[in-house]
């Protein structure tokens, strides 16, 4: 008759269960962020009804500071930080042009060179039209793991679309430990 696992076998196991838990619903989450931006891509293709907005009239409110959002991408060494971000065309033109990262660097001013990749690569929006933009950041040892590495993405010809991004490199997860039986 076989051995009954002992109790730390039992508590690796359930922590190793834990651990495939997060990463499948890691990976389940990035394949998620990109089917929603490929239904993003169809439906720009779609034209859509505009319907003005009724004008609200509210009391005003005092006006609160705010701090400009931040793209934060994370990721350990050889991997890939993504995240993504809508662009909307706010001019009174046609605007087609190419999304930009030119520079990442930390605090005190260490430019860092690696593969930026954006989906798509080149913005092509109408008067009033937005699209979802995808970005990857390959992580790589040039990257100081824990440093925040600042940039500024840019679409040239449209107001409003300098968004600060931080990439930081993180420790890579713990392989799995096998338990003895």
């Amino acid at each position: 008759m076989a051995d009954a696992p002992s109790l730390e076998q039992l508590f690796r196991r359930a922590v190793d269960a834990q651990l495939e838990y997060y990463r499948s619903v890691g990976q389940l989450s990035v394949e998620f962020a990109r089917a929603a931006f490929g239904v993003v891509r169809a439906d720009r293709a779609t034209p859509t009804l505009r319907v003005p907005a009724t004008p609200v009239v509210e009391a005003a409110q005092p006006a609160l500071p705010t701090a400009a959002p931040v793209l934060a991408l994370e990721a350990a060494e050889g991997s890939w930080a993504v995240g993504m971000f809508v662009v909307e065309n706010s001019t009174g033109s046609r605007v087609s042009a190419p999304v930009e990262l030119p520079v990442l660097a930390d605090d005190e001013g260490r430019r860092v060179h690696g593969a930026v990749r954006f989906e798509p690569e080149v913005i092509a929006l109408q008067p009033g039209e937005q699209t979802l933009v995808q970005i990857g950041v390959e992580v790589t040892r040039g990257l100081r793991r824990g440093v925040d590495y600042r940039g500024t993405v840019r679409v040239p010809g449209l107001t409003g679309t300098s968004i600060p991004v931080v990439v930081r490199r993180v420790a890579a997860a713990r392989s799995r430990v096998k338990a003895s039986t």
